[in-house]
């Protein structure tokens, strides 16, 4: 025993800041922005697309495009993620440019 007389107090409660998972997804015109924290979200494209931005950190984040209509044929796709994962999945067909 490091500490004699010591007892490990127990709470019935969280002391401190106590972070919600967060999913959050904006369309403007064929612009969309796809936002995930401290979770896991699945999201699926089903619209005419030209850029999407998405946003993850503390969590993980699958985007599916297989049902998604390219504007003029292309789209840009920018991905940040922060201590979390962030999976595209795109339709077999489409010529991906990194």
């Amino acid at each position: 025993m490091l500490f004699p007389g010591f007892k490990k107090k127990r709470h019935g409660h969280y002391c401190g800041s106590h972070r919600e998972s967060v999913s959050k997804e904006h369309r403007d015109g064929d612009s969309l922005s796809l936002e995930n924290s401290f979770g896991e979200s699945v999201k699926y494209i089903t619209d005419e697309i030209a850029n999407v931005d998405i946003h993850s950190s503390f969590g993980a984040m699958k985007v599916y495009f297989a049902d998604a209509v390219l504007k003029d044929n292309k789209a840009y796709v920018n991905v940040e993620s922060a201590f979390g994962s962030v999976e595209l999945y795109v339709p077999a067909d489409w010529r991906v440019v990194m």
